[in-house]
């Protein structure tokens, strides 16, 4: 597409003295007005979705100078701030029903013939619906509402007969300073400050737009000190937060469920209007769920180097960190109701459904789901865990041909925990002949005294490393590289965490299907109490996290003075 100009120049001080200060300008612009149209899945033609994209940067740079505040010349500052407009376009396609279907008509429907139709309120042997015709008074009164929402076709046929075509926002500035200064000839610290905020839209293919923003905020500060000579210290200390925030097109509108008597789904205003329709044949009504994130670390290093007579460069560290992953997640608390065409379909001597007969968008306009999932209690989670490790490490200049690396690391991962005990997990008995549900601050019926994270935690990570490097000819280039580590992740405890408070107690899912003697309706589709739908995971008491060895072998030789030939050897063995 069209582009506007690129980086400006710099702006400053030309002049060869100080103070100087250094900053530059960019913009930069971005349209679709001459991209070519996307491909039409459908092969009808349609409008090109527009989209642009407009960025702007700035940053100034120099000693930290205040006139008649502050005179810090040894100190630099940085101070750079960005911001991005753009609209991204879109056109999905769908499947959408005709307007005679809406009134009840399926006179024309597979190809160009009418549906089989049953009634299923009939005694006895379903009848068919004379002409496959649905009689008004027989449509529900919350399918003529959710009607509603549903858009109209804009082609012939039945086969991807809509389309959207559409822009949406997705915006974002960055602010940074980042602060260097030394504080005496032993002394210095930096100083580094991130600020995001981001907004945007999802679009749904019927045209509703749920909202989403968030904020990230990234602040470290360093300090670096020489305790003697060849014997420096680097002292970190990084905390980071970032919040996520989705709102559904829906929220705080109408109590949809209320006002056509839809019995379960939550009354909170957050959770408010139609439940998600799932069909066979055609596109479903969904629209996103409300969702709150904020997520926080914080971490402290230190790391110590001390060359000791030029043949010893030794490492010295240690490392903290701990997290937080605050979730709020209102995951299908409206409902969702699935259609397949069972309920209006012709039922053999089994009461089996005949080939070819019934239809999903008629079962919805009578009201008659096959089947309803539902969540009752919002999936709110305070997960918090800590890590710290250890190292040394030696790079040993043996002679002029050899130098050694040894070093040895120890790791320890804490399970996470919920702030609340909001953790559930089975309990297996040996030879998985029972099983029971166990929760945070509960002793296991098989697995005895349990820790609050339900996972007992590994404290004997220790990680080895080696490494070499020989010259076997004293005036050849030729040179022999290797080594050997093992390495650990903590990453597994996070996904068991996720799983293990996303079960009953504390997150329960009904899940019900309809049948000959209790049909369900739009009315009725939900239960109003748990399904008791067992818990469906767990995890052993005593999971031990994986990790990875991981070994090379290379050889380099230098052909000429501009060219070298290198031959190199990777391997790596994981293990759970």
């Amino acid at each position: 597409g069209a582009r506007g100009p690129g980086q400006f120049a710099n702006i400053g001080n030309r002049q060869r003295r100080q103070p100087s200060y250094q900053g530059s300008v960019t913009l930069q612009f971005s349209n679709s007005a001459l991209n070519a149209a996307p491909f039409s899945l459908n092969g009808q033609p349609t409008a090109k979705p527009s989209s642009n994209r407009e960025q702007f940067g700035f940053n100034l740079g120099g000693p930290l100078v205040i006139p008649k505040l502050l005179n810090y010349r040894r100190a630099n500052f940085t101070f750079t701030y960005s911001q991005t407009i753009a609209r991204n376009g879109t056109n999905p396609v769908g499947s959408v029903p005709t307007a005679a279907m809406r009134s009840g008509d399926f006179s024309k429907v597979l190809d160009g013939s009418a549906a089989l139709l049953f009634d299923p309120l009939t005694a006895g042997t379903r009848t068919p619906f004379p002409g496959a015709q649905i009689p008004a008074t027989r449509i529900n009164p919350a399918s003529v509402a959710l009607l509603s929402y549903f858009p109209n076709p804009l082609y012939d046929g039945l086969v991807q007969n809509y389309r959207l075509v559409s822009s949406t926002p997705n915006n974002n500035h960055n602010i940074g300073i980042r602060l260097n200064a030394p504080i005496n000839n032993r002394d210095r610290i930096n100083v580094n400050f991130q600020l995001q905020g981001r907004n945007a839209n999802n679009q749904q293919l019927f045209g509703f737009r749920d909202a989403t923003e968030g904020t990230g905020v990234s602040a470290q500060l360093g300090w670096s000190h020489s305790i003697g000579r060849r014997f420096n210290s680097n002292a970190n200390v990084n905390f980071s937060r970032n919040s996520n925030t989705s709102a559904p097109f829906f929220a705080y509108g109408t109590n949809f469920a209320k006002q056509f008597g839809i019995t379960g789904p939550s009354q909170d205003p957050i959770n408010y209007g139609p439940p998600n329709l799932s069909f066979t044949n055609f596109s479903g009504l969904s629209d996103g769920s409300a969702s709150i994130s904020k997520n926080q670390t914080f971490n402290f290093s230190e790391n110590i180097t001390w060359v000791v007579k030029q043949k010893h460069n030794l490492q010295f560290g240690y490392t903290f960190q701990r997290i937080q992953q605050n979730s709020n997640n209102y995951q299908n608390a409206r409902g969702t109701f699935s259609f397949s065409g069972l309920l209006t379909a012709q039922l053999d001597a089994n009461g089996q459904p005949v080939a070819k007969s019934g239809y999903d968008f008629a079962d919805f306009l009578l009201g008659f789901p096959q089947s309803s999932t539902l969540r009752y209690t919002s999936a709110n989670t305070y997960l918090r865990s800590w890590s710290t490790n250890a190292f040394v490490q030696d790079d040993f200049r043996m002679s002029r041909k050899l130098t050694l690396n040894f070093g040895l690391r120890y790791e320890y991962f804490a399970p996470y925990t919920e702030l609340n005990g909001h953790l559930a997990n089975l309990d297996l008995k040996p030879g998985f002949t029972a099983a029971s549900v166990v929760v945070s601050g509960q002793s296991g019926a098989y697995s005895g005294e349990l820790p609050s994270s339900l996972v007992r935690s590994q404290k004997r990570d220790f990680s080895p490393r080696f490494g070499f490097a020989y010259r076997p000819f004293q005036k050849d280039s030729t040179m022999i590289r290797g080594g050997y580590s093992i390495f650990y992740s903590g990453s597994p405890y996070a996904q068991i965490a996720s799983q293990l408070s996303a079960q009953p107690p504390f997150a329960t899912t009904s899940s019900i299907s309809t049948s000959l003697a209790n049909r369900l309706t739009l009315q009725n589709g939900f239960s109003t109490t748990s399904s008791q739908l067992t818990n469906t995971y767990a995890v052993n008491p005593n999971q031990r996290i994986g990790y990875t060895q991981q070994w090379n072998f290379g050889l380099q030789h230098n052909v000429t003075r501009t060219m070298f030939a290198e031959v190199d050897y990777t391997g790596s063995k994981g293990t759970n």
